[in-house]
């Protein structure tokens, strides 16, 4: 049946095939029993939109020799194009939409140099509650569904929803192009004028408008220029767009800014009603999201298009959030920028004169339970690019590490991650998070997942588990030995098999690994090669080594066919990301947001702000515990007072209390020798070579280069930005080689806390 089949695939309802990825397919392949076809499908990087349109002398081209093999495949696609369209006629099918919202807010764009660019953040969390209120406050019986605008979802949008009100909120460019998301968060050029081409192309193409003109900056960014002479520059001047076939558009909101050039391509459409913002403006976030959300629920009581779009401008007009931070001039501007289109038409129509009383209906993907930490995502406008760079290795390598010292927030960062791919669906069968800082033992790390998979969730293991758990975490030899016997033989020489696509995410694994290294390898061997679909992010302060693949493949020579997505793919992709300080702008943006419930802190931050964090070392959990310092005092405290208290390095300790007890954790790992001698260092006031901290200790520079190193892999040194006047400049992270001229720094705040101490 239609759900049995693709249940076994995680994804559950079969309107989701044309958004399946590659590994999705495969794993569709895998449920026919075709493992070993996958390699085919995976080189010709096959994907749910072009899935069901495969032939058999596709499958020839693809490699997939076997004539058995083909006619299997073509049987099983058969079937699943029997199963979607089941899905899509019935009765809870989408075919009845009314408001379907599209979303956008890449993370980065990425220049074809390779230079990576944050982009301004759009809250669509935010946008997507508050939609969801007023549909709700309307008490009015409709169906709504919010998207995240991938190219892959527009496809699937385009072939097999129908809606009254299609709403888009994200960024477009001066050109008209819309800035869709990657899996990665990546930037994707968008031409809208390819949603009308969908009929006769077959698929959706990132390619620029023909005729468009140039593509620098930004626009030219992942473009697939068109070679077909039929689709040249200016092929579509000669025949009006229109509506993709299922489609029932009566309005198209366009919240981004430069929307009026998409917004013409639409009323050429024959869209009777279109609402863009003038062309060469743009948007505030908090404006659009009370306009679109003061918009809809004015719709759907009942309310004409140019009676609600008029009610909309009044209230964006009178927004209490402007007024109330002395921007009433702003507020009247932000109004008056979106426009009702075509103008003169007459927008008197009534979209829902009788709609019934009821709950609003959300036909969005159900998400699995939230198990991590939650995090606000405005935390994502200081570590756009590390975002993206975790959630690019997490697309080539199944193990992930995000490696940094000690404050830095690499907890926050794969929480970041973690709300990230489970808003988007990225991880559709669950994101399981372990807190590895206080476990001991292997044993307790392998109760403690299989108690979080367990059906019942955490703390449904049985009695036997829960005392394994209990010794595990004594802090005895004998206890431990005996933890190790029973989980030995209860429970290590049982096979963990997940079912679905999923993220672990282990944090804060420093300490465990350094405890029991080949016992945590060979434990990350096992749980990786016995679920193929699994995939691993940890945080630690030190590289862990990447599990054997040899091993890997060993541990699963029982398993039929393919074993899943080999460890790495064949990329140059870094599987180990290093988070550091962050720059002086970025930690005044995150000290302002910290303060944001206190106005006057505007003003104080505006003048001190560089300087604060500065006296902060640029860390970010020394700069949230300002921000909350600075809270509390700020109402009752002469700021000027405020100022010389943070210079002053004995009250700056004081204050800055929560770091030192994190920075004196990371020393207390350390070899006794480097225990010892890394006080030493700190009285060191500038970067400094191998000979000199050789002279410091009284070793020879051979001695002194290996214990350098081994603080910089604990990330206590960092490899400083410039060398000896003789030296070469090193790469950033790049290790320490004897006579290649490095300089090492210390972390200010650390160095700080270290004098203290000595």
């Amino acid at each position: 049946s239609n759900s049995s089949q693709l249940s076994t695939v995680g994804l559950g309802n079969p309107l989701y095939v044309h958004d399946w990825s590659v590994e999705d397919v495969v794993r569709w392949l895998g449920s026919h029993g075709l493992h070993h076809c996958a390699g085919a499908f995976r080189d010709n990087r096959i994907t749910g939109d072009v899935l069901l349109d495969l032939s058999r002398e596709d499958l020839a081209e693809m490699g997939v020799c076997a004539l058995g093999d083909r006619m299997r495949v073509m049987k099983a696609i058969e079937q699943l194009r029997v199963d979607t369209k089941q899905v899509a006629g019935s009765a809870v099918g989408p075919s009845t939409l009314d408001f379907f919202f599209l979303g956008a807010s890449p993370l980065v764009t990425v220049s074809s140099a390779g230079v990576v660019k944050p982009l301004e953040l759009i809250d669509l969390e935010a946008e997507q509650h508050a939609i969801n209120k007023a549909l709700t406050d309307a008490d009015r019986s409709c169906r709504f569904q919010f998207e995240f605008a991938t190219l892959r979802r527009l496809t699937w949008a385009t072939l097999q929803r129908s809606c009254t009100v299609l709403i888009f909120s994200g960024h477009t460019l001066p050109d008209g192009q819309w800035l869709l998301e990657t899996d990665t968060g990546e930037a994707l050029c968008f031409d809208p004028y390819e949603l009308f081409q969908h009929g006769e192309a077959g698929t959706l193409a990132p390619q620029g408008r023909r005729g468009s003109g140039g593509s620098e900056g930004p626009a030219a960014m992942n473009k697939q220029t068109s070679k077909d002479p039929d689709t040249a520059a200016g092929a579509h001047v000669s025949r009006a767009p229109s509506q993709p076939a299922g489609m029932s558009l009566r309005l198209v909101v366009l919240c981004s800014c430069h929307s009026c050039v998409p917004a013409s391509l639409f009323i050429d459409a024959n869209v009777p009603h279109v609402i863009a913002v003038e062309r060469s403006e743009t948007v505030l976030d908090v404006s659009a999201r009370v306009f679109v959300q003061s918009l809809c629920h004015s719709l759907l009581v009942g309310n004409s298009i140019k009676s609600a779009f008029k009610h909309a401008q009044w209230l964006v007009k009178h927004n209490e959030c402007l007024h109330t931070s002395g921007q009433t001039a702003t507020a009247k501007k932000e109004a008056q920028k979106f426009v009702l289109l075509p103008q003169g038409a007459n927008h008197a129509t009534v979209l829902f004169p009788s709609q019934p009383r009821g709950p609003a209906s959300d036909c969005s993907a159900g998400r699995p339970p939230v198990q991590f930490p939650r995090t606000r995502l405005d935390l994502t406008i200081i570590r756009q690019v590390e975002l993206w760079r975790v959630l690019t290795a997490i697309r080539h390598h199944r193990f992930v590490q995000v490696l940094g010292p000690p404050g830095v927030g690499k907890r926050t960062l794969v929480c970041l991650v973690a709300h990230y791919v489970w808003q988007r669906h990225l991880f559709p069968d669950g994101i399981q998070y372990i807190h590895v800082d206080d476990i001991r033992w292997i044993v307790a790390l392998d109760w403690s997942f299989r108690r979080l998979l367990s059906p019942g969730g955490p703390g449904s293991g049985d009695d036997d588990g829960d005392r394994l758990l209990s010794a595990a975490s004594a802090d005895s030899e004998r206890a431990s030995s005996a933890s190790w016997q029973l989980c030995h033989e209860a429970f290590l020489d049982q096979r963990l098999s997940l079912p679905g696509y999923r993220l672990l995410i282990l944090d804060g694994c420093h300490g465990l690994y350094q405890k029991c290294r080949k016992a945590f390898l060979q434990w990350l061997t096992r749980i990786l090669a016995e679920n193929p679909h699994l995939q691993v992010l940890i945080t630690a302060r030190t590289p862990v080594r990447q599990p054997d693949a040899h091993a890997m493949r060993r541990k699963v020579d029982d398993v039929a066919g393919d074993v899943g997505r080999a460890l790495d793919d064949d990329t140059d992709v870094p599987s180990v990301i290093e988070v550091g300080e962050l720059t002086e702008s970025d930690a005044v943006r995150l000290l302002r947001w910290r303060c944001h419930v206190l106005p006057e802190a505007a003003a104080f931050l505006e003048e001190h702000g560089k300087r604060l964090a500065t006296l902060c070392g640029r860390l970010p959990m020394a700069l949230c515990v300002c921000a909350r310092w600075l809270v509390t005092q700020l109402p009752r405290t002469d700021p000027r007072r405020l100022l010389e208290s943070m210079e002053n390095e004995a009250r700056r300790l004081e204050i800055l209390h929560p770091c030192a007890v994190v920075f004196d954790a990371a020393v207390a790992v350390l070899p006794e020798v480097l225990r010892r001698c890394l006080p030493a260092l700190a009285r060191l006031h500038s970067n400094f070579s191998a000979d000199i901290a050789a002279a410091v200790w009284a070793v020879q520079p051979s001695e002194a280069e290996p214990r350098l190193e081994t603080l910089r892999e604990h990330h206590l040194l960092e490899v400083a930005c410039g060398t000896l006047p003789n030296g070469p400049s090193p790469r950033p992270g790049a290790a320490a080689v004897e006579g290649d001229g490095l300089l090492y720094r210390m972390q200010p705040l650390l160095r700080l806390h270290l004098r203290r101490l000595a």
